[in-house]
């Protein structure tokens, strides 16, 4: 009952807003989206940032920002903000001449028009978790406002071939244009200087000086919400970590949709801004099943998989290539997370890596966002 009400209400507010379509499309105007309007972040925030950088103030940029601090902070910046799923919101994003998004929530119910252009910037790469039809246990609602949203975009942006295959075409069902030229938001983690920089930024930020390892724990989304964050008060982890990063900080970054990290010994680092200049300030990365391990094995620095839920998440999720044969050292205990630290080989893992993104056809070549702001020029007009 439950779902068939969703879908209902779903439905009909896709009928409703298609008064908004009587409205004109506004030229040089481009509306960008995050999560939903959760953070200003990820993909869109990176072709944002390059957009403004290279035409200056060419378009109307236009942002969703649901946190009211945020929209001040981008309209300080002399961006228009909205919130989410308000009246404004409809109709800058239905009226709108080009569309940023980097997720499918919160899309079934808009019927974007024709003389629209919808990129989706989907918010991770390699064949990891599953996503979208291929999720298990889905219901027939789901399926079918899935098909609908894939009917909606007009450019699909990707990291690499095997995600353009598996993920977009076949879990995602679209069958329109893609760009495979990498992820806008890892532009920056194949930038020597600009890695510098943003390393040089997050420690600043969190009064860390440079001689302090940095190991970034980063979990996935759980159903339950709940993330086992305690392993880095293990002792046999601790004594590993301070074998192999003398002196380390741990920091823990929590999923968006997750609940926040709670933990004395580890700073929380979840509210800060850039997920990737994060990755550049981290020596080594601590993560599970999310997709920023394929982010982070861009810079070659060593990343282990902790995932003491695996059996119960292959159930309730599954993968689309065995976990065992990432090229990520994989723990399922803290007992083997203490011995993959000191077993690390990092010449055997750097190898493993440059393999692994060959297998899946990796486009990222840092020059992702720069493309995807010439086809927005060619198409806000």
């Amino acid at each position: 009952m439950r779902e068939w009400l969703k879908s209902a209400a779903v439905e009909a507010l896709y009928g409703c807003l298609h008064l908004f379509r009587l409205c004109p499309v506004r030229a040089r105007t481009v509306f960008f989206s995050a999560y939903a309007g959760k953070r200003v972040t990820c993909n869109p925030e990176a072709v944002c940032r390059k957009l403004r950088e290279t035409y200056g103030d060419k378009f109307n940029i236009e942002w969703c920002a649901q946190d009211e601090e945020a929209r001040k902070a981008l309209e300080a910046q002399g961006f228009k903000a909205v919130g989410f799923d308000t009246l404004a919101y409809f109709y800058r994003i239905l009226t709108a001449k080009v569309v940023v998004l980097n997720d499918l929530s919160g899309c079934s119910y808009l019927p974007f028009g024709k003389k629209q252009t919808v990129i989706q910037t989907w918010h991770g790469c390699g064949l990891y978790k599953k996503v979208g039809h291929d999720v298990p246990n889905e219901t027939a609602g789901y399926h079918r406002r899935l098909r609908r949203i894939a009917s909606h975009i007009d450019l699909f942006t990707s990291g690499s071939t095997t995600f353009t295959e598996t993920v977009i075409r076949g879990a995602f069902g679209y069958t329109g244009d893609v760009m495979e030229t990498g992820l806008a938001r890892n532009d920056i983690l194949l930038d020597e200087a600009a890695r510098a920089a943003a390393n040089e930024k997050v420690r600043a930020f969190y009064g860390i000086d440079d001689k302090t390892p940095l190991v970034l724990f980063a979990p996935t989304f759980r159903n339950d919400g709940e993330t086992e964050t305690m392993w880095f008060e293990d002792e046999a982890v601790k004594a590993a970590l301070q074998r192999r990063f003398p002196g380390y900080k741990v920091l823990v970054r929590t999923h968006y949709m997750a609940k926040e990290a709670s933990s004395q010994t580890a700073l929380d680092v979840t509210a800060y801004p850039d997920m990737q200049e994060l990755l550049c300030a981290a020596d080594v990365l601590v993560s599970d099943y999310s997709s920023c391990i394929w982010d982070f094995s861009l810079t070659e620095k060593p990343c282990f998989l902790f995932a003491p839920d695996l059996s119960d998440y292959q159930c309730e999720r599954d993968f689309y290539l065995d976990i065992h044969k990432w090229p990520f050292p994989l723990a399922e205990t803290t007992e083997e997370l203490a011995q993959q630290l000191s077993q690390f080989d990092l010449a055997a893992y750097t190898e493993a890596v440059h393999e692994h993104l060959s297998k899946l056809g990796s486009r990222e070549r840092g020059n992702a966002a720069e493309t995807l702001c010439e086809f927005i020029t060619e198409h806000a007009r």
